[in-house]
């Protein structure tokens, strides 16, 4: 079975690399590159990555982290038979006004090359954080059918108590902390995400 992986805000596929390097069925997806000729808002974000999902055989496994893992999911919630098995890892239920203000102004200070670098302008980028405000995933949590994990980094202390909230509101969820990584788990403990994330994919 396939295992597709979404990265999150300020990340590239690639930032599953250590992860996912010995899973012959893995497939890291650039959400960055379906926003380059469009709008580049979650909205539009949301409707080109359900087109892609929906062209991979299914069922499929489905990992996101972060934004990854708002698209996963809502895509999850509305193709309840697509996903066989879900894992959300620093996956926000809504955006605390103050950390988006935060990340803003620090978006706008950086420099134009290392937006280049994730592949998308640094307006377009500035446009699909700003339209993050928006996320509210609250109601979607009940309607989730697939099995569920829920992962967040253990330094990662903003996001501890909705990453609870959030697997005690998914009817088939399991919770879980991620050592010594902050937000970007993929990055800071990809051993120790690794090691979470595949006995819960491959057990019966």
């Amino acid at each position: 079975m396939k295992n597709i992986f979404l990265h999150g805000l300020g990340e590239t596929a690639e930032s599953w690399d250590s992860v996912i390097a010995d899973d012959p069925n893995a497939i890291a997806i650039d959400l960055y590159k379906y926003l380059k000729n469009g709008e580049s808002n979650l909205a539009a974000l949301e409707s080109e990555i359900t087109k892609v999902l929906e062209s991979e055989q299914q069922p499929f496994n489905l990992c996101g982290l972060s934004l990854g893992g708002v698209l996963a999911l809502k895509f999850a919630v509305t193709h309840p038979n697509s996903v066989h098995k879900l894992v959300l890892v620093g996956a926000p239920i809504y955006i605390p006004k103050a950390i988006m203000s935060f990340q803003m102004i620090a978006f706008r200070f950086m420099n134009e090359k290392n937006f280049e670098e994730l592949g998308l302008s640094k307006a377009k980028f500035l446009s699909l954080a700003q339209s993050l405000r928006t996320v509210n995933s609250m109601n979607l949590l009940p309607q989730v059918k697939a099995p569920t994990y829920v992962l967040v980094g253990e330094k990662d202390r903003m996001m501890h108590k909705q990453a609870q909230k959030m697997s005690e509101l998914i009817p088939d969820a399991r919770f879980s902390f991620v050592e010594g990584a902050g937000h970007v788990v993929n990055i800071d403990n990809p051993l120790g995400l690794k090691e979470k994330i595949y006995p819960f994919l491959t057990e019966r």
